[in-house]
């Protein structure tokens, strides 16, 4: 009976030792891929950054476009690629079925200010 026993708990350690691997491998990669994203999000090669977010962007990984495409707002505001910055962003926000933020793409200074002052004119009429 004793033998039967051991013989069961025999295979049981085997197989939480195999599926220990496999988290242990998975725990690797899941490590080395979010070290290869930090790179770039604190590199100052900003057509690095652009290509990559939009490389995420087409993986439809919109978490991570999205935090790139954000910084890339600042840096190219008022040159010929904030149009499709912009364009990418509001898109990674539909991607991540963030609608509401996705209709108010562009949110420049200009918009907002608008938006002020036609709540201002409603609530004085």
């Amino acid at each position: 009976m004793k033998k039967k026993f051991f013989f069961i708990k025999y295979i049981y350690f085997c197989k939480m030792f195999k599926y220990k691997n496999v988290i242990i491998f998975f725990l690797i990669i899941f490590i080395f891929s979010s070290c290869k994203f930090q790179k770039i999000l604190k590199s100052t090669d900003y057509e690095l950054k652009f290509e990559k977010a939009k490389e995420y962007y087409q993986e439809k990984d919109y978490i991570k476009a999205t935090q790139l495409f954000d910084e890339l707002l600042t840096i190219y505001k008022g040159s010929s690629k904030a149009e499709e910055v912009n364009y990418y962003y509001a898109e990674c926000y539909y991607g991540n079925r963030d609608f509401i933020l996705a209709a108010n793409m562009p949110s420049n200074a200009f918009i907002k200010v608008q938006n002020v002052f036609i709540m201002i004119h409603r609530i004085i009429n």
